[in-house]
């Protein structure tokens, strides 16, 4: 059985992290990606739980500036990801279309799409 843990991150002025779990203790480490298990060997020495028992679960105390950039840079790539996959689905009907439409060959195909013959056909049989 796992027992889960959340570690609040604060930034140093000077670097690095002062990490609290409410109720358990306080550490600190230079660089957050140590956080994790840093604060694992923490609880587990000061609970007597073995660390593979322990689950943790890391929330950053970050900039309002710097948040709201993380949430931009997710709606950003979500409507990219979004807009790679409506890119994709046009490139296979396109695809479809030279060469059952219009019966062109793999290498017009891919010629006319700026694609090699070989991804037109990767194209057909998705």
């Amino acid at each position: 059985m796992s027992t889960a843990y959340t570690v609040e991150a604060t930034p140093l002025a000077r670097g690095g992290w002062t990490l609290v779990v409410e109720g358990v203790g306080v550490s600190q480490v230079r660089r957050l990606d140590q956080a994790e298990d840093e604060m694992r060997a923490a609880i587990a020495d000061l609970t007597g739980q073995a660390p593979e028992a322990i689950t943790v679960a890391l929330h950053t105390n970050i900039s309002e500036d710097v948040s709201s950039s993380l949430d931009e840079i997710e709606t950003l790539q979500s409507r990219a990801d979004q807009l790679a996959q409506e890119a994709s689905a046009k490139r296979r009907e396109l695809a479809r279309h030279l060469r059952e439409e219009e019966h062109r060959s793999l290498r017009e195909t891919g010629s006319i799409m700026k694609l090699s013959h070989q991804r037109v056909s990767q194209l057909m049989a998705e």
